[in-house]
C-alpha cells in the first residue's frame, strides 16, 4: 500500500465518491465535550484512552481488568514505564517511541499499534489501554489508526466514535498523517490488513521481561494543554481550542 497517495489521484475515482475531509473540518470534530476527561476513558467497548497517572496505577488498571498497554510515550525521556513496570500483573505491555511534535512521523507506527490493539480485541476478555503523557494526541491518534485500519471506519467516523467519550486532539502533523491515511485506505477499497512499513522502533513484549530501567525512575513530566512534546510548543488546534474557553482534559479531575 504507497504511503501518502492520495484518492484523488486513484484510477477508480468516481464522482461523488468519499472524499478525506480538510483538517479545518475535521478539527471542529475533537473537542466536543463540555466537562473534563478523566485520567482514562472507555472510548470503545473494551478500548480505553488516559495519561501517565492512569498507567502508573496499576491497582485502577487491575480492577478495570487491563489485559493490555499501548504506551504511545514510551522511552526514558517520555512516560517510562515499560515491561518491567507490570511484571507483576498479567498486563501485556506495548512500546511506541512517539514525541507529540508536528514534525514527527508517527504513521509507521499506525499499522504495528493497530495490531497490537486488535491481538487485544481479539483476546477473550481483552481490554487494552492507549495512553501517552495526556491523553490527548499521541493516544489518540494510534486508536484513531486502528479504528480507521480494522473497525472500517472513515477518519471522521472515528474521531466522532472516540470524542463521544473523551476530548481528544491529535496535533496538526498527526491530523495530517490521519488524512493520508483515510486516503490510502479509500483507494485500496477499505482493505487495511498488510503494513506497508516494515522497519519500526517499537517495543512489544509480555511483563515478565526485565530489560527496562527501575520503575521508580518514571518520569512525572507535566504538560501543558496542547503542547506538541516535551519542548513546550503548542498545537495550533489545542491552542485555539484552549483560548476559546473549552475544557482542559484535566482540570476539575483527581490527581491518582
Amino acid at each position: 500500500m504507497p504511503r501518502g497517495r492520495s484518492c484523488l489521484s486513484c484510477a477508480d475515482m468516481e464522482e461523488g465518491r468519499y472524499e478525506t475531509p480538510p483538517a479545518s473540518e475535521l478539527q471542529r470534530l475533537l473537542w466536543v465535550r463540555s466537562g473534563p476527561s478523566g485520567h482514562l476513558d472507555e472510548v470503545r467497548p473494551g478500548i480505553y484512552i488516559g495519561d501517565m497517572y492512569a498507567a502508573k496505577d496499576k491497582r485502577t488498571l487491575q480492577a478495570l481488568n487491563i489485559t493490555h498497554v499501548l504506551n504511545a510515550a514510551h522511552g526514558k525521556f517520555n512516560v517510562n514505564t515499560g515491561p518491567s513496570y507490570y511484571r507483576d500483573t498479567n498486563i501485556i505491555y506495548h512500546g511506541v517511541e512517539a514525541f507529540d511534535m508536528s514534525s514527527f512521523d508517527m504513521s509507521p507506527f499506525f499499522y504495528s499499534a493497530a495490531k497490537f490493539i486488535k491481538s487485544a480485541m481479539s483476546t477473550p476478555g481483552g481490554k487494552v489501554f492507549v495512553h501517552c503523557a495526556m491523553g490527548l494526541s499521541r493516544s489518540s491518534t494510534l486508536v484513531l489508526a486502528y479504528l480507521m485500519i480494522h473497525e472500517d471506519m472513515t477518519l471522521p467516523e472515528a474521531i466522532k466514535a472516540v470524542a463521544q467519550s473523551r476530548n481528544i486532539c491529535p496535533n496538526p502533523g498527526f491530523l495530517e498523517q490521519l488524512r493520508q491515511l483515510d486516503q490510502q485506505l479509500h483507494c485500496q477499497g477499505r482493505v487495511g490488513t498488510a503494513d506497508p512499513v516494515k522497519t519500526q522502533k517499537t517495543t512489544a513484549v509480555a511483563p515478565e521481561a526485565d530489560d527496562i530501567e527501575d520503575p521508580d525512575d518514571v518520569e512525572d513530566v507535566e504538560e501543558d494543554p496542547g503542547r506538541i512534546g516535551h519542548r513546550g510548543v503548542l498545537s495550533g488546534a489545542c491552542e485555539s481550542l484552549i483560548k476559546t474557553g473549552r475544557n482542559h482534559p484535566l482540570r476539575g479531575s483527581k490527581r491518582m
